[in-house]
């Protein structure tokens, strides 16, 4: 077993936070451009002979939003591990749960609005029953 000094050991102190508050930070700024990229996918149009990408390849924009959702979805989820909010691990989860079902299903934007929130009120489902057992 290593020993420390007392410098050292002051510095592992130190460092650990340090590490945790850089990659909650990392974290936050990926999410800010994973949502600024989602703004962008949804407002995207060609004006060229009145041709507009979002409603003539709604598959194309779909499966955008779904990849960009997917991942704010895992990034939203390991923030809520890192800092134990449970709340931000089943908003990621249901992210990540629309972001397959835009890429996977498709359809118009309230079938997806419906499916993703069953798929939210499932993953809120079973977190209560996960947490109800971990508590006996």
């Amino acid at each position: 077993m290593k020993s420390y000094t007392l410098l050292e050991g002051i510095c592992m102190k130190l460092i650990q936070p340090a590490r945790k508050l850089l990659l909650i930070l990392a974290l936050g700024i990926f999410l800010t451009f994973t949502n600024a990229a989602n703004v962008l996918a949804q407002s995207i149009d060609v004006n060229q002979s009145n041709i507009y990408l979002a409603e003539a390849n709604s598959d194309l924009g779909n499966k955008v939003k779904g990849n960009l959702q997917k991942a704010q979805g895992k990034t939203q989820e390991t923030l809520g591990n890192i800092s134990g909010d449970r709340e931000d691990q089943v908003e990621g989860k249901a992210k990540q749960a629309e972001g397959e079902i835009r890429i996977t299903q498709g359809g118009s934007e309230s079938e997806i609005e419906g499916k993703s929130r069953q798929a939210e009120n499932n993953i809120r489902r079973y977190q209560a029953r996960d947490a109800k057992a971990s508590n006996l």
